[in-house]
């Protein structure tokens, strides 16, 4: 399929070209590394000679933020079941789809009903929903050309990834859509709702890579999208009204390709404080056991190991192409095959790999391995503790006892390696007495290890998934369907919405469960400041690559700006704008306190004005105007800007660089020095460099230029900075994420098609060797 190259367009609009097929994550879901399905499904389609795919990652634009549209745990303790966990929101969505308007609007009585039984604000979740549809429609009118889009679906994005399906679906050539994922995997009522909708045209379930390769291969061949059954997908045939699913056989993992993170804008998954390059990557896929709770098993449907010597070429490999320090291992049991764990620790240091891992691991450790593993670079294990009591132990069918768990602890945390250990707060078959235990068993190793031990916070959920899900009379558990008046938003569904659970009473449930979960809550609190553990302690400096932040609300804020101390007299301002983007601004001190001054007298003497967004506010946004004048480039207000980078460890004189997407950037004058602060608003990187650089930022972002042109440029100019220290700041953005490369054959034709021709392109060239 020939590709094709859509328009370029700078500033505030588009800057960048598509290939005509992309693989897209919308968000929300937390970042904690860069994707691993998209990093395996790249590598696996170029392994088969299919290079025609481009990667997107909406998630970087906007705040993060996890469950926003829905909550496990009700105000009064209700269980809520993780099927299609925000229904009501899901059919408002489909019956906005079909009647042609906006996909979101004003709220209703039904829906603050909704929010109110899951404590969700009703005007927060109106607010977060309006503005994701314009950050949505604002991002993909910005890609017009395409015809095959496919979609990871978790069930925190379930929602909006249908919102970006409508989006597209709505075009007058629209793509052929293909989501896949663990919850339309493990959620069939999930998949037959987008599929009936034609939101989606397939869905792919567990195990992707053969699968896409075969979809779109049948696409490519097809006059009509895909024809045929293909097997790993469930389709919906509109004219029986049936949904035809089909089994693949699963891959051998030993011979999958290295994970491919060239299309992924590394950098911006390093977060500030993250000292580490990590990627995700995986020894084996599936797990051995078969927890009742568990849902995992069913993605990968059995337990295959890769072999060392394979596992060990990839990581040198990504090492050396991709600069990778630290792996996040995704296994569902690291530590599934013990002999084999032990071989690839032995392994690393044998070739004298130096890079920190952790990773998801079942309670069987010995002293002795644990050593052994932290020697090799193992920072961090997560264990599935769930409980200290051998009785729910059974009940869970974890195979482990209470002495298992203390061992397994025990044995990690006095090797020195970090650990998160989780436990499920509300399993029926559990009780107050047990968790009580379990929780004090607990706390007691926390102050032997305080800044090694953390908890996860994760109460007790059903889901589709799980072996308990198809016996929940043997747990004592009794399901209840939705509302009627939630189902009758978009009745024609019902065929599939009567089927689907709301909540679950019973065993362990209610108050039980919710004094559980609070319990939880608290174990996973500082000592001083009672604020909650996402992550591992600040002090834990080589477990810092895998952290966890799943806050249910953003944190950045439509109604007042976030300021962080970069240096000195510098801060670092942002907000989110209506239309979702992370805005930020550089401020000096007094700058910083004139907005406070004047965001605290509009609250005052207009307190009416605290509802609305920052830059609705005349004085404030005429401020923020103000100050970006100061700045040499400014934050995105309406539109994402999206650039689409190829990355590149080391750039040669013909790869062409390009402002990254997130960056800001302003002279700086302090303590008699001038400099250029460049910050990336994505991953909060902060990089200083020499006054000169601040006239090749504005010339990169007239256009994307080589290193050839940019080293015409400077000596066309009388800089005092050398060439070969501009060289060095190059190198350091690029790597911190404030710069990033395009390939030259897809700029200079896009070149063309905007600006008329060769001529035009030759022309361009050459003007500016003359400024």
């Amino acid at each position: 399929m020939p590709i094709r190259r859509a328009k370029m367009r700078f500033g505030e609009k588009t800057m960048g070209y598509n290939k005509p097929n992309l693989l897209c994550i919308v968000p929300p879901y937390p970042i904690t590394v860069p994707p691993a399905a998209p990093a395996a499904l790249l590598a696996y389609l170029k392994a088969k000679g299919c290079d025609e795919f481009d990667f997107l990652d909406l998630r970087l634009w906007v705040p993060q933020s996890y469950a926003t549209t829905f909550s496990p745990v009700g105000v009064f303790g209700e269980s809520f079941v993780i099927d299609v966990a925000d229904l009501p929101l899901v059919l408002r969505v489909l019956r906005a789809f079909e009647d042609g308007g906006r996909l979101w609007e004003g709220g209703d009585e039904l829906l603050e009903r909704y929010c109110i039984e899951r404590g969700i604000n009703p005007d927060y979740l109106q607010s977060y929903l309006a503005q994701m549809d314009k950050f949505l429609e604002g991002a993909f009118n910005q890609l017009e050309d395409l015809e095959f889009v496919g979609f990871t679906v978790w069930n925190s994005n379930y929602l909006t990834t249908l919102m970006a399906a409508a989006h597209l679906k709505r075009r007058r050539s629209a793509p052929f859509i293909v989501a896949g994922g663990p919850h339309v995997t493990e959620s069939s009522n999930s998949a037959k709702l987008a599929l009936r909708s034609g939101l989606f045209d397939l869905v792919a379930l567990g195990e992707g890579e053969e699968t896409l390769r075969s979809i779109y291969e049948n696409f490519r061949s097809s006059s009509k999208g895909v024809s045929g059954t293909i097997a790993g997908t469930m389709r919906y045939e509109g004219q029986s009204g049936e949904f035809v699913t089909s089994k693949r056989e699963l891959l051998k993992i030993t011979e999958l390709p290295t994970p491919s993170f060239e299309l992924l804008d590394l950098p911006a998954y390093q977060r500030k404080g993250q000292r580490l390059r990590v990627v995700p990557f995986q020894l084996s896929r599936g797990c051995t056991d078969k927890c009742s709770f568990c849902s995992e098993w069913g993605l990968w449907e059995r337990f295959r190991i890769d072999s060392i010597e394979h596992v060990l070429c990839q990581v040198e490999q990504m090492v050396t192409e991709f600069g990778v320090q630290g792996i996040a291992f995704t296994d569902s049991l690291l530590n599934g095959v013990m002999p084999r764990l032990r071989a690839f620790a032995e392994g690393l240091l044998e070739r004298q790999i130096k890079i920190k891992w952790g990773g998801f691991m079942r309670a069987n450790m010995d002293a002795e391995t644990a050593t052994l593993l932290r020697k090799a670079g193992c920072v961090l294990g997560f264990f599935g503790i769930e409980s200290f009591d051998d009785e729910t132990l059974m009940e869970m069918n974890k195979r482990r006892t209470m002495t298992d768990n203390l061992r397994a602890l025990e044995a990690f945390l006095g090797a020195g390696i970090a650990v998160r250990a989780g436990f499920i707060p509300g399993f029926p078959g559990d009780s107050r007495t047990r968790f009580l235990k379990t929780a004090t068993i607990f706390r007691n190793l926390q102050q032997r290890f305080p800044e090694l031990l953390s908890t996860s916070i994760e109460p007790f959920v059903v889901a589709p998934g799980q072996p308990i899900f198809n016996n929940l009379a043997r747990y004592g558990l009794t399901p209840l369907g939705w509302d009627e008046k939630y189902l009758n938003l978009a009745s024609e569904y019902r065929p599939i919405t009567e089927n689907i659970y709301c909540t679950v009473e019973g065993d362990n449930q209610g108050i039980e469960r919710l004094g559980q979960y609070q319990i939880a809550v608290t174990l996973s609190q500082t000592a001083l400041n009672k604020s909650k553990i996402q992550q591992h302690a600040s002090s834990i400096q080589n477990a810092d690559f895998m952290h966890y932040s799943y806050n249910p609300e953003e944190q950045e804020s439509t109604f007042n700006i976030d300021l962080d101390h970069l240096f000195g007299n510098c801060y670092l301002g942002t907000f989110k704008t209506d239309t979702s983007l992370i805005y930020g601004c550089l401020l000096s001190q007094e700058e910083k306190d004139c907005y406070q001054e004047l965001w605290a007298t509009e609250h005052t003497e207009r307190p009416w004005t605290s509802s609305k967004a920052l830059l609705d506010r005349s004085a404030i946004s005429y401020f923020l105007t103000q100050i970006e004048e100061s700045h040499i480039i400014t934050s995105a207000r309406d539109l994402p800007r999206i650039r689409r980078p190829k990355y590149k460890r080391t750039i040669g004189r013909s790869d062409l660089l390009s402002l990254s997407s997130f960056v800001i950037a302003r002279q700086w004058k302090e303590q008699g020095t001038s400099e250029v602060v460049v910050v990336n608003v994505c991953n909060r990187q902060c990089y200083r460099a020499p006054a000169d650089i601040g006239p090749i930022l504005t010339f990169l972002n007239e256009s994307p230029r080589s290193l050839a042109e940019l080293q015409d440029y400077y000596e066309c100019s009388q800089w005092h900075t050398c060439w070969s220290e501009i060289i060095d700041v190059i190198h350091g953005m690029k790597e911190a994420g404030m710069l990033i490369t395009i390939e030259e054959v897809e700029v200079g034709q896009l070149y063309t098609e905007t600006n008329g021709g060769d001529e035009y392109q030759a022309s361009e060239r050459k003007q500016f060797r003359c400024l």
